[in-house]
């Protein structure tokens, strides 16, 4: 025969103390989500307002003595929040990877076309001049620099047909001083995108496509970004993905890369792991 059994009665305080705790994690969930979906700048008011409302009607049950429907649906819309955070900065990241490898590319672009087109000694307006400088700087906007560019590199063409049929140097034609001037409204030239399509695997430095080991780094990185990492911990990654955008393709550029990519793997998962510790201390 079996020995007398023992049932514990748990307690309304009980079953409340430990919603609370749940509710206490809940508003904090609520509150990272909200912090994530404002700095990756994709969330609508109806969103953030649909999130407070969710919130309400947990709390209502709560406040009603219904423990259960509480804890469940409370902790299901924690690990919503937790994903959907998540999700929003992978996708922020990658828009961002994608910006930061556009402007080092096209610094690196600029730097080495600014050389050619002083070496043949082309003349060249000062807007176009400053837009490229700006863009070997990595600075300006994107359609002035990329503009820039596309001016840049038709001038050059054009000096390179000229010197066959002269053997003179280039000044600027009316087109192109049109097109220099419209660069300071950041307006982009209506040709960019065809020589944007046709320009886009080949970098200046001759390698043959783009490396998608790169635009994997850049997404880690910018995920490390979001993720709120030391400032100094992401400067050093920033510059290395610089030096090695900026390399001659070759074996050390791709071990250089592979490393990166290992070591920025690693930090994200320091860094998300740091921030669900975060997540869970404040909540005491």
């Amino acid at each position: 025969m079996s020995g007398p059994k023992v049932v514990r009665i748990v307690t309304r305080e009980e079953l409340l103390a430990q919603s609370n705790a749940i509710a206490a994690r809940l508003e904090e969930a609520v509150r990272r989500w909200e912090a994530a979906a404002r700095a990756v700048g994709e969330v609508t008011d109806d969103e953030l307002a649909h999130s407070r409302a969710t919130q309400v009607r947990w709390m209502q049950e709560l406040q009603a003595d219904r423990f259960a429907a509480f804890n469940e649906g409370a902790n299901r819309e924690i690990a919503f929040l937790t994903s959907d955070a998540q999700r929003r900065r992978e996708v922020a990241a990658a828009r961002r990877a994608d910006a930061r490898l556009s402007r080092a590319r096209a610094a690196q672009n600029a730097g080495v076309l600014l050389k050619a087109l002083g070496e043949q000694k082309i003349d060249v307006e000062p807007i176009l001049r400053e837009a490229l400088e700006l863009a070997r700087a990595g600075r300006g906007g994107s359609k002035a620099g990329n503009a820039a560019l596309a001016a840049g590199f038709t001038l050059l063409g054009e000096s390179g047909r000229m010197a066959v049929n002269t053997g003179s140097s280039s000044v600027a034609t009316p087109a192109q001083h049109e097109l220099a001037q419209r660069l300071a409204a950041n307006t982009p030239d209506e040709k960019f995108a065809d020589w944007k399509e046709a320009e886009r695997v080949r970098l200046v430095t001759g390698e043959a496509r783009a490396d998608p080991r790169l635009d994997a780094v850049a997404r880690q990185l910018e995920i490390l970004v979001l993720l709120e990492s030391p400032s100094e911990v992401r400067a050093k990654f920033e510059t290395r993905l610089d030096d090695i955008v900026s390399a001659q393709a070759g074996a050390q550029r791709s071990m250089r890369l592979d490393t990166l990519g290992m070591e920025l793997t690693r930090a994200v998962q320091e860094a998300r792991q740091w921030l669900g510790l975060r997540t869970r201390l404040s909540v005491y």
